[in-house]
């Protein structure tokens, strides 16, 4: 009866990285993180600059985790 319970969490990390690889065309490069983790990551276009990044530099990533959760009864969906 009443409203339902639901919530969203989100986390947000910045992490030092150097870059390891990079392609201008696609706007992606691959960040090597402080545990010596290799990610690709697609540069937004609001990133001044980008064509000014080589490997080795030293660059600051930063990414979000979210969860969301809504309880609903059983059989129903929310659209």
């Amino acid at each position: 009866k009443g409203q339902k319970p639901e919530g969203v969490a989100y986390k947000t990390t910045d992490v030092r990285a150097k870059v390891v690889g990079i392609n201008y065309d696609t706007r992606t490069v691959d960040l090597m993180g402080p545990n010596g983790n290799i990610i690709p990551v697609e540069v937004d276009p609001s990133v001044e600059n980008f064509k000014n990044i080589k490997k080795g530099d030293q660059v600051v990533a930063r990414y979000t985790e979210a969860i969301a959760i809504s309880v609903r009864p059983a059989g129903t969906t929310k659209k």
